[in-house]
């Protein structure tokens, strides 16, 4: 066997059997075949393009299925040819195995609902499970909507909803998920109909080419979308407008908002101010956002949210590492936001006795570090019944402090309806200080509820109850 020397050909004596250049995908022969599928298996292999007949999707439907098949069982890529004589349309959904496949593909967009009965995008809001893949992008310049599945189409009376895609990696992309489908017009604004879906561990990493978003919504987000277990490594601008960004949000007049996003830990490499979430200029609704997770290393901001206010944006069970920040640049209404360094903790328990005179009940203990670092502003928030006097409320401010061995406490103030109903004392033993309710019933059967938060640094809050 010999090989000439243009590294396009694999020749046998002189004769070429499996041609590989710009001009040619795949050889047609039994020998240039079977070398082809050492290196993957083309997706298109059995397929008749621009098929319009019910009964020729059909068939390239069980083509498509086929050529998944045997990529995953002989453990290569399934490939998509860089040029290809037409659109492969098919009429239902192809299942990858478990264990997933490489998809390789020089192409713009893998998979694509611009056809409106393609199997992602369908009229019938048909459940589908789509995931176990790789989509690597191998030009150095791929399109600029290149990405592993794209949602799209001109009617917007079709619908993309209640999916799981899951288990997806994109490697070169712009984006690994882009929504790019016609909205509809609601009385919040204009919407998209992807909707109610669940995406769980996707992704999005460079290649030869730079990845700048996991998610790329540009008719706005959908309502009921879910995402979990993200990750990934953003590391440019790429060409288009805007930096890097895990959620990007877009549209004027679009809706975004009713996003719930968990699980998530987020990191960015040279990429100039990379946000987890953003929200372009423009945007409608802009209501009920949940983001937890870790925002780490080289990501600059949480969110990105170019001037809007917005109601209901909760960042409070997530963690911010590196140099990021929270990057709210705008008013918000309703919001619940914790940035780093924060140091909160709050327990609560039932309390009861059958006392008929001025007593205490131990509800809580603070414990402090030594030294002169830490301290906490503590809030008692009780209700109940005093025996033989009322059901009453109180709240109480209770300062802790420590003065590099000890305790320090002092109550500070109280409100009281009817006044005097509860109070607290503080005992100190060492670095320890216990928190106790009193009042002073008359009867028995006193009863009720407490609630306590401690703000500050270095400390622990026990509860007692």
């Amino acid at each position: 066997m010999s090989r000439a020397r243009d590294l396009s050909r694999v020749t046998v004596d002189g004769a070429d059997i499996i041609p590989f250049d710009d001009s040619t995908d795949f050889a047609e022969g039994t020998i240039g075949k079977a070398l082809k599928d050492i290196v993957g298996v083309n997706a298109f292999d059995g397929m008749t393009p621009n098929a319009s007949s019910t009964e020729a999707k059909a068939a390239n439907l069980a083509a498509l299925q086929a050529n998944v098949t045997k990529a995953h069982t002989r453990g290569v890529p399934l490939i998509v040819p860089r040029r290809t004589p037409g659109e492969y349309r098919v009429n239902g959904s192809a299942t990858v195995p478990d264990g997933g496949i490489d998809i390789v593909s020089d192409n713009g967009v893998i998979f694509s609902t611009a056809d409106a009965p393609l199997f992602i995008f369908t009229g019938a809001c048909e459940q589908h499970d789509i995931g176990g893949f790789r989509a690597v992008f191998e030009l150095s310049a791929p399109p600029a909507a290149a990405c592993a599945i794209k949602f799209g189409g001109a009617d917007n009376t079709k619908f993309s909803q209640f999916n799981k895609i899951h288990n997806i990696s994109s490697y070169g992309a712009i984006a690994t998920i882009i929504d790019d489908s016609a909205p509809r017009t609601t009385s919040f604004g204009l919407e998209s109909n992807v909707a109610w879906n669940c995406f769980d561990n996707i992704s999005n990493f460079p290649f030869t080419n730079v990845a700048r978003n996991v998610f790329w919504f540009k008719r706005g987000s959908g309502t009921g979308n879910t995402f979990t277990n993200t990750k990934g490594r953003l590391t440019s601008t790429a060409t288009d407008a805007g930096a890097s960004a895990y959620w990007r949000y877009e549209g004027g007049g679009h809706v975004v908002g009713d996003i719930v996003i968990e699980s998530a830990h987020l990191l960015s490499i040279d990429a100039a101010d990379c946000a987890a979430f953003e929200v372009m200029a423009g945007a409608a609704y802009r209501s009920n956002i949940t983001l937890a997770g870790q925002t780490d290393a080289g990501v600059a901001r949480v969110f990105r949210l170019n001037g809007q206010s917005f109601v209901d944006l909760h960042h409070d069970d997530g963690l911010i590492g590196g140099a990021a920040v929270l990057g709210i640049d705008a008013p918000l209404k309703t919001m619940r936001l914790y940035d780093r360094g924060i140091g909160e903790w709050a327990i609560s328990g039932d309390w009861a006795t059958d006392a008929t005179t001025s007593t205490s009940i131990d509800v809580a203990r603070v414990n402090l570090l030594g030294g002169f670092k830490g301290g906490l502003m503590l809030t008692v928030n009780v209700n109940g019944l005093v025996g033989g006097v009322a059901n009453g409320v109180a709240e109480i401010k209770i300062a802790i402090r420590c003065d590099g061995a000890a305790a320090i406490a002092a109550v500070k103030d109280t409100i009281a309806e009817p006044t005097g109903i509860f109070g607290a004392s503080v005992a100190i033993s060492g670095l320890t200080a216990t928190i106790s309710l009193t009042m002073a019933p008359t009867g028995t059967g006193s009863n009720g509820h407490v609630n306590i938060t401690g703000s500050g640094d270095n400390f622990s809050l026990e509860r007692l109850l």
